[in-house]
Formats: structure tokens, C-alpha cells, sequence
């Protein structure tokens, strides 16, 4: 049954010739500066930066092999996560040539369907103000603008979070077919993403369908009508995201218990807690947005509230945020980045609440305001002001005794202006190729085994192992040598060569200061069957030596 069938509850308001413009201004403006931004920082990827790039270049090499099966079974197979982001970001590195620098490209594509989806999501419930206020709000939130500048998947799950709530809300509770289609493809493509999407979209999703089932006109579909197009969305979704989940279920339990272990020997706040349910708020008020921003979504939602129009659709926004924000609570990890996909809904709710303020002087006026508060803080976190600008504050934040509320900040851990450092990563890896070829080393394998021992930002497995799948160089590297439980000597004897930091040594690495310790000392049982062939002075002050077994 077409969806012409049943009128929509929604007016169809499309972007007009100026509303488009602003929108392409702005989705051009951030193109523009994360383009700048790329080429000015040198720091190499961190942690899950550099993992999820190696995934991609898994691909790419499926890709130059040519053979169909193979990179079909290379879809299915991307570990831990789905394999969208790994996909997108591989017809990227195709498209341009293999760096990090074409994987961050994507998160440019995914601002960009951010930036629509709220406009369309804002739009349609309270008009074009109320869209462009959403879609500049959304792209402005420094975790969403920070992290668009990083290769990884959050950025994009947010997107298609956002676009998965426009799609829900267009299908006017399933009375309209090809919406109710368009829901289901855009969920299914949200699950190939990571498979947390299900936590900001099962609540919404339930109560539009509660609004299926209780609709009660007559000029409308009728429940058996939505009901069918509610049953077909999911298995247009299913169909999308099965055969990954299918293939995967087993190596994700594991990866999740896995997780789940690591969260319990961090002692973090569990949901049994006051502050396990407040973690997250914290994050929102001095990672995420800040203080005036989620005071904005504060006074919004009261505004949007107060007005009694469109509830239903508001609700549907509402319980994103309410799924998403008791999901990651139950969990027994926490991050600042598993709440990104309510941000859509914080920015709409935002957004519709400040176009009912009235006189419209005082709505331009108090958007204005806040156009100049949100620039200063992107100007701030983009190109340091704070070291631009004598006596410029790289914080401001007020302190209170239940939690801290930020105001300004400019390094924010990985999203912070450019860093021009070198870390040394290719001269590493370059001067173990050296050493091969010097002293005849010869591989166990088919690769030399790189046992870095630090777990730091810049100075880990996961960047040196997507460093020399980068540079095609023959090296492979064991995952948390020093970590928790792990057996680090065991690991450094099989290994031909091992790499150690002076300094900090980083997180989940409490056995690496000794095994450092020992390494750097001839007459312990370990130093005797290593030799020191190089030391790299890093730009935290600190020195790596890389070491070659000499069994």
C-alpha cells in the first residue's frame, strides 16, 4: 500500500533557496577547517583510531586482490565492530590514496548527514527556524565537531541516529509506507555502524508503535495497516544487519564480556549508584556540549513543553535521549562518547523550544548570542586561543560539591587544536627494517613480532600496527603486552624485537615499568636476551628504545 494512501501528519517544509544555502555554508565551513585542521596536525592515531584504520586497510588490500568472495567474507568478518564505517571509509582510501587522512575524510560526509538530519527532524515539528537552529546547534557541540576531525564510528552511529529519528517521525506511526521503508534501511545501516544503536532508537521506536496501535481517526491507516508496515521496517533492518550479526554473534559476546571485564577492574560506578547515574551528566556538562549549551537544551525542552504542541513528536525525542542515557548507565564500561547518538535529540529539542520564543527580536536576538558563544569555544578547541591571544583562558569552569560545570575549554584529550609532534612512529619502524636487514633477524613467521610494551596515546600496539600495515611493512604486533593478567614475558620471548617509553606508561599497562625496568638492565634474566639498537627522544620528553631478541 503506497503511503499517498493517508495524508501526513507532517506539512512538507523544505528547505527554501536561503534555508539550503545556510545549510550548505555550513556543512562547507566545517569541511573547510577539517580539512585545514588535518593537514597541520602530525600527531599519529590513538588507540581505537588506529585499530578501526587498520580494519580499513584490511579492506582496501581485499579490494586490490579482486576477488569477489573474498571481500565479501572480509565484509563479514570486520572484528569487533560491524563493518559499515570499515566500508565507507575503504571506498574513501580507494578513491584517494591509503593514510588516516582519507579515513578522518568520512567524518566530514557524516557531519554532513548530521547537519541535514536535524535540520529535517527540527523543521518538520516547529519550522525552518527552529531546523537551522537544530542543525548549527548539532554541529557545534565540540565532541561532535572534535571527533569529526578523528577516524572512528561515533561520529557516523550519531548521524544515523539522527537520520533513523527523522525517518521514524516521517512514517507518521507506520501509516506511511515508504517512510516506514526508509526507517527500517536507515536502521539496519545504524546496527552495521555499531551495534549500540539499538539503545537510542528501541525506546522511540516502541513508542511511536504504541502510537500505531492507539490511533483511533478514521481518516487514517488503520492499526492492522501500520502494523504491517511496523513488521516490514524490521525486516528491511534485519536483512541489512543480519548477515554481520549472524556471522559475528559469537566474537561479539566475548568482545562484550571482555569489555565488561575491564570495566569491573577500573571499579567504575555501577547503575547500584548515585554517581553511576550521574556519570553521564558530567560528561554532558564538561566533555560533550558544556554547561551553556545543556542549559540551553534545559530552558528548550521547557519551552517546547509548555507550548503543548506536537508532544508526541517531542516525546519521540525524548525518549532517545531517556534509552540512550539508561543503556550506557547499565553498562558496565563508561566512555564520553557512548551518549553521542542523543545529541540530534538534545540539539532538536534545543532548538524547537527556542522557536517559540516570542517577540521574534528577542528569539534573533538570543540566537545571535549564541551563534558568538558557540564560535568562541570552536575557535577555541580549533586553533588554541589560549596561545594566540596573551591572557586568553584555556578553561573556564565553576566547581560546586556535586560536580563541575565547563564554560570554555580549548584540549579536551583527543578533540583539542592541531599537534604538530612527531612521535616517531615510521623512524621505529624504519630502524627495525634496518636491523633486519643488518643482522640477518629472520621471522618465526611470515612477520616480525613488535612487542610494544606502553599503552599511551601515541606509543602503542594499535598505532604501530596500523603505522606498518600503512607503510606495508612486514611487522605484526601482540595486543596488551603489559595489560592486566597478561603474560608479558611471555609475550616479549616471542617477539623479535620489544619497544619501551621512559615516563608515563600509560593506561591498562600496570606491568610495564617493570618489564621497562628489566629490559634496560643487562643483568636481569630478561635484559641478558635483549640488546638496545635505538633510542627515539618523544615529544613528552620521555625516550623509546627499541630492543632486539637475542635468544
Amino acid at each position: 500500500m503506497g503511503s499517498t494512501s493517508y495524508p501526513s501528519k507532517f506539512a512538507i517544509r523544505g528547505p527554501n533557496g536561503k534555508t539550503l544555502a545556510g545549510l550548505l555554508a555550513l556543512i562547507l565551513f566545517h569541511a573547510a577547517i577539517n580539512f585545514w585542521w588535518l593537514k597541520t596536525d602530525t600527531a599519529p592515531p590513538m588507540w581505537d583510531e588506529a585499530r578501526h584504520g587498520f580494519s580499513v586497510l584490511q579492506l582496501t588490500h581485499l579490494y586490490a586482490e579482486g576477488q569477489p568472495f573474498r571481500i565479501l567474507d572480509g565484509i563479514l568478518s570486520t572484528q569487533p565492530s560491524p563493518s559499515l564505517g570499515y566500508v565507507i571509509a575503504s571506498i574513501f582510501v580507494k578513491l584517494s590514496w591509503p593514510s588516516m587522512d582519507a579515513m578522518v575524510s568520512t567524518g566530514t560526509l557524516y557531519l554532513a548527514i548530521l547537519i541535514l538530519s536535524a535540520y529535517a527532524i527540527a523543521s518538520h515539528i516547529a519550522g525552518r527556524f527552529a531546523g537551522l537552529a537544530s542543525a548549527f546547534l548539532v554541529s557545534m557541540y565540540p565532541i561532535i565537531f572534535g571527533l569529526s576531525r578523528h577516524f572512528g564510528l561515533d561520529v557516523g552511529l550519531t548521524a544515523l541516529v539522527a537520520l533513523s529519528l527523522w525517518a521514524l517521525l516521517k512514517t507518521n506511526s507506520f501509516s506511511r509506507w515508504g517512510f516506514s521503508f526508509l526507517f527500517g534501511l536507515s536502521c539496519g545501516m545504524g546496527m552495521l555502524m555499531k551495534s549500540t544503536f539499538i539503545a537510542s532508537l528501541l525506546l522511540p521506536t516502541l513508542l511511536v508503535f504504541f502510537f500505531a496501535l492507539a490511533n483511533r481517526k478514521k481518516d487514517e491507516a488503520p492499526a492492522q495497516t501500520r502494523i504491517k508496515n511496523a513488521i516490514m521496517a524490521l525486516f528491511v533492518a534485519a536483512a541489512i544487519a543480519g548477515p554481520w550479526y549472524a556471522r559475528n554473534i559469537a566474537g561479539l559476546q566475548a568482545y562484550y564480556q571482555e569489555v565488561s571485564s575491564v570495566g569491573v577492574a577500573q571499579n567504575l560506578p555501577g547503575p547500584q549508584t548515585l554517581e553511576g547515574w550521574l556519570i553521564y551528566l558530567r560528561f554532558l556538562l564538561q566533555f560533550q556540549i558544556f554547561a551553556p549549551f545543556a542549559l540551553l537544551f534545559t530552558a528548550g525542552l521547557i519551552l517546547a513543553l509548555a507550548r503543548r504542541k506536537n508532544l508526541r513528536e517531542i516525546a519521540v525525542l525524548v525518549a532517545c535521549v531517556i534509552g540512550t542515557y539508561a543503556f550506557v548507565t547499565l553498562t558496565p564500561t563508561k566512555d564520553t562518547r557512548y551518549t553521542m547518538p542523543y545529541l540530534p535529540a538534545i540539539a532538536c529539542i534545543t532548538g524547537i523550544g527556542l522557536s517559540f520564543i516570542r517577540p521574534r527580536l528577542g528569539r534573533v536576538m538570543l540566537a545571535g548570542a549564541i551563534a558568538v558563544y558557540a564560535f568562541i569555544q570552536f575557535a577555541g578547541l580549533t586553533f588554541g586561543l589560549h596561545q594566540r591571544i596573551p591572557s586568553w583562558p584555556a578553561r573556564v569552569e565553576v566547581n560546586s560539591p556535586v560536580m563541575g560545570f565547563t564554560l570554555y575549554a580549548e584540549d579536551l584529550g583527543i578533540f583539542s587544536p592541531p599537534r604538530t609532534e612527531d612521535w616517531k612512529t615510521h623512524d621505529i619502524l624504519q630502524g627495525i627494517m634496518q636491523d633486519t636487514r643488518a643482522h640477518n633477524v629472520k621471522p618465526r613467521s611470515s612477520m616480525f613480532i613488535l612487542a610494544v610494551v606502553p599503552n599511551t596515546p601515541y606509543i602503542s600496539s594499535s598505532t604501530l600496527r596500523f603505522w606498518a600495515a600503512m607503510e606495508q611493512k612486514p611487522i605484526d604486533l601482540f595486543y596488551g603486552v603489559a595489560a592486566p593478567n597478561a603474560n608479558t614475558e611471555g609475550m616479549l620471548l616471542l617477539s623479535e624485537y620489544a619497544l619501551t617509553k621512559t615516563g608515563d606508561q600509560g593506561v591498562d599497562a600496570p606491568n610495564a615499568e617493570k618489564y621497562t625496568t628489566a629490559l634496560a638492565d643487562p643483568a636481569s634474566d630478561l635484559g641478558k636476551q635483549f640488546v638496545a639498537i635505538a633510542e627515539y627522544p618523544l615529544p613528552d620528553g620521555s625516550t623509546a628504545t627499541i630492543y632486539r631478541h637475542t635468544p
